[in-house]
């Protein structure tokens, strides 16, 4: 059956049962189909490990491509990087969400629901146990669309064949119903879910009740950021008959939220869960191989390590991989198996810490300094860098050299074995013609001089001359460190500072190798106590936030609900000069692109079509 979601004309909408009975029926005759079933619940979740699926990834800031995207292999990632260019619209949007497969994803977790308890041969741990993973499986599709929409319909239950006109013109339900709805999906499936994954052959990618909490408190926290609590942006929005979907500011919703975070937090620690470091004592490592294994372990460590929460089961990473993967071997000729599209924006590489854990431009030992000032790597820096480069790239924190590659930094792994120890890593050569830049601003090129090396498998190999082998990993959707933090920030906003504020920033801190947040600021930040105040205490974690996930899909979502996105989208695009064939006329900062990014912005717009044939639907805000 075809999906018309909303589509008067054809009466068979997202929520409608298909007229093909005796085979929705036979999905139901058994467990094995009924299991199959699920499968396509699972299936049907948003796809964030895609960097042409996820606009975290190319509608933002924080990575950019050249300006013209048209070389055929790469036509998918076009749509993304039209909306970062401002290009988004209501007549034809990009990435679509509204009428594509997540409101079917929501019709088959109804399906199910209704469906299952029919079913013969599953006993009743096992139907409770399904019950509960396609209600969270409805909730995070929920979730993930009204991150991109603002209030939603909600589809609790699939219409007959027989429903009205009017009765499939769905209106937006207002916002804190939407909320509501998903946390309640939630509480009544929690118990039923697997405590752990404990068979990986089987239940890796399963919904446990960790994930579960966590997408609980990932509601909670959107519904007390200032995206949706109090803007007063859409303040006069409504139904056209006259229902408002939005409420008053509520402070108390940020209590709400932290508590949520704390329950997660602490069944966490009951599961096992604890923050990854990089583990493996057979192997000879320097201590800066370690801990860069430990920083992209965190993100691309094969196994499911013990900070993931839940990941995306339903994308290979090799595409990111792909289009992040400089050419490290000279020797490589390109082709389309590598893109290089995935280019870190250079203010998003100058936001990591100094090496004393503060901003670069707070630390006072780092004033006057000229940042693209060429030095060269003495000895005992070689564990980083090898060569010449800007003093920008020098006396970083160490996220910044496990997270990000620059020309002359050193890359461990991808194809040179851990028993070399360091003795011979990768240098990134990054001027023109050299090895990871053949092409300057031109197609398949970084187009601002950083690389996004936390994103790249260890074990992702080149070889000569063209062969490109990525080593698949299951894609964070949450990470222990990403609920830490939004527990802090819970915390703060609520609250203020307080010891437990900084206690769960500084668990992410430590696992850096970073003093804590009060003897960091303290000692080196001109501005000392900027920890002692909610306003300060906010851009820490905010700050903390955007290093320790970045890459990964958060910083697009985070900027929209902290209302930030108008401050950091509206920034210049900046980079290197990638067509220097000298280190004098390559370290140049260049701007790349100009953004435009106006308050409509912050939400999707329904394709208009779609209004004219439900007329109870009203579009976002400025569209």
């Amino acid at each position: 059956m075809t999906i018309c979601l909303l589509n008067l004309s054809c009466k068979k909408f997202l929520d409608v049962i298909p007229d093909n009975v005796a085979t929705l029926d036979h999905a139901f005759s058994d467990k094995t189909t009924t299991e199959r079933y699920l499968i396509t619940c699972y299936a049907g979740l948003p796809i964030v490990a895609s960097p042409s699926a996820n606009p975290a990834f190319l509608g933002g800031e924080e990575f950019w491509t050249w300006n013209i995207l048209t070389y055929p292999e790469a036509t998918d990632l076009i749509a993304p990087f039209r909306i970062a260019r401002g290009e988004q619209n209501a007549n034809n949007p990009f990435l679509n969400y509204y009428e594509g497969r997540s409101f079917q994803t929501i019709r088959k977790c109804n399906t199910f629901l209704e469906k299952v308890d029919q079913v013969p041969d599953i006993d009743e741990k096992t139907k409770a146990q399904w019950k509960a993973e396609v209600k969270v499986i409805k909730a995070y599709t929920m979730l993930y669309l009204i991150k991109m929409y603002g209030p939603i319909p909600i589809i609790k239950e699939n219409l007959p064949i027989s429903a009205s006109p009017e009765e499939v013109r769905y209106k937006r339900a207002p916002f804190d119903e939407c909320i509501a709805y998903i946390v309640s999906l939630i509480d009544e499936s929690s118990e039923s879910l697997l405590p752990k994954v404990i068979n990986r052959q089987e239940d890796l990618g399963k919904i446990t009740k960790l994930a579960a909490l966590t997408i609980k408190s990932d509601a909670l926290i959107l519904a007390a950021s200032p995206q949706f609590n109090g803007n007063p942006y859409y303040q006069n929005w409504g139904n056209k008959d006259g229902q408002k979907l939005f409420s008053a500011a509520n402070p108390e919703k940020w209590k709400v939220a932290a508590d949520a975070c704390k329950a997660a937090i602490d069944y966490a620690e009951l599961a096992g869960n604890k923050l990854y470091e990089y583990s493996n004592t057979v192997e000879n490592l320097s201590d800066d191989e370690r801990f860069e294994y430990t920083v992209r372990g965190t993100v691309t460590d094969e196994l499911w390590n013990s900070e993931m929460i839940w990941t995306d089961i339903n994308a290979s990473t090799t595409g990111i991989q792909s289009n992040a993967m400089p050419y490290l071997d000279g020797r490589i000729t390109g082709g389309g198996h590598m893109h290089l599209v995935l280019a870190v924006n250079m203010k998003v590489a100058n936001e990591f810490y100094s090496a004393n854990g503060v901003p670069i431009d707070e630390d006072k030992t780092w004033q006057g300094k000229s940042l693209n000032t060429l030095r060269t790597a003495v000895p005992a820096e070689n564990g980083k860098i090898k060569g010449q480069t800007a003093m920008v790239n020098f006396d970083r924190e160490g996220r910044f050299y496990g997270s990000v590659g620059f020309d002359r930094g050193v890359w461990y792994g991808n194809g040179k074995g851990n028993d070399q120890s360091g003795l011979n890593p990768w240098i990134l050569l990054g001027l023109k013609g050299q090895a990871a830049n053949k092409n300057g601003t031109g197609e398949r090129s970084n187009i601002t001089g950083y690389f996004a090396k936390k994103l790249i498998n260890v074990q992702t190999s080149m070889r000569a001359p063209s062969t490109f082998t990525a080593k698949r990993y299951p894609f964070p959707v949450y990470r222990l460190a990403d609920l830490f933090l939004m527990y802090a920030e819970a915390l703060n906003e609520f609250e203020g500072p307080s010891a437990t504020v900084y206690e769960f920033v500084d668990k992410v801190r430590t696992r850096a190798k970073l003093k804590g947040v009060v003897e960091s600021w303290g000692t080196y930040s001109s501005k000392p106590t900027k920890f002692n105040s909610k306003d300060g205490m906010r851009e820490i974690i905010q700050r903390e936030r955007m290093i320790e996930l970045s890459f990964e899909g958060k910083r697009f979502w985070d900027l929209r609900r902290w209302l930030l996105a108008e401050k950091f989208e509206n920034q210049s695009v900046t980079g290197w000069n990638v067509n220097g064939e000298s280190s004098e006329a390559y370290y140049n900062i260049q701007n790349i692109f100009n953004p435009s990014f106006t308050p409509r912005d912050y939400l999707w717009p329904i394709r208009q079509y779609i209004l004219t044939v439900n007329t109870n639907l009203v579009q976002a805000p400025g569209w």
